[in-house]
């Protein structure tokens, strides 16, 4: 029953995206429908790479209301989304506090992780970011096939985050000749 409901979603999930180009709006129906699926999620986060260097360009981010206080600003474990990025495979995380100390940092601790995954979003060979969720109520939070499911989940995310920024950069583009055209009458004037 359990996995008919997750395969309902993925298909719900991936036509739902395909049909959005607002980069924000598509990133924030990525984590309503995580939050809805996960009950255990207490934070999660979608962290978008630029794709030349690496550099995180954009998180957009949600706490499950009265669960937990944020760690500063941050909102994930960057050495989890680091660890993710780097080798383009899932990380999970159940049980932070038994972890090895070489596995777990300092701000896992000062976050009060108990569990997390960080899961790649790859679209044609790239890395496009990771979404990352954690849980401070429950060790052992996450099971094998919660992993599975958002893994699942992320190859249509990334495809859609990659519309949505192609679309947004054609905006861009047929703004910037828009203007160019508008323009040119007064420099052939002055000419």
């Amino acid at each position: 029953k359990t996995s008919i409901r997750n395969l309902e979603l993925i298909y719900k999930v991936s036509s739902v995206l395909m049909q959005s180009l607002d980069l924000k709006a598509t990133l924030e129906k990525i984590l309503d429908y995580i939050f809805d699926l996960l009950k255990r999620v207490d934070r999660g986060a979608l962290i978008l790479a630029d794709s030349e260097t690496g550099q995180i360009r954009d998180v957009i981010s949600r706490v499950k209301p009265g669960s937990v206080k944020k760690y500063g600003e941050r909102i994930y474990s960057r050495s989890a989304v680091e660890r993710a990025m780097k080798r383009g495979k899932p990380v999970i995380m159940s049980n932070i506090p038994g972890e090895r100390l070489q596995r777990r940092s300092e701000s896992m601790e000062l976050m009060k992780i108990k569990s997390l995954m960080c899961v790649p979003l790859i679209s044609k060979s790239r890395i496009r970011g990771v979404i990352y969720v954690d849980s401070v109520h429950r060790p052992y939070g996450f099971r094998s096939e919660d992993l599975s499911l958002i893994t699942a989940l992320s190859t249509p995310a990334a495809i859609a985050i990659e519309n949505a920024m192609l679309y947004s950069n054609l905006e861009k583009m047929v703004e910037e000749r828009t203007k160019d055209l508008l323009e040119t009458p007064a420099k052939l004037k002055e000419s």
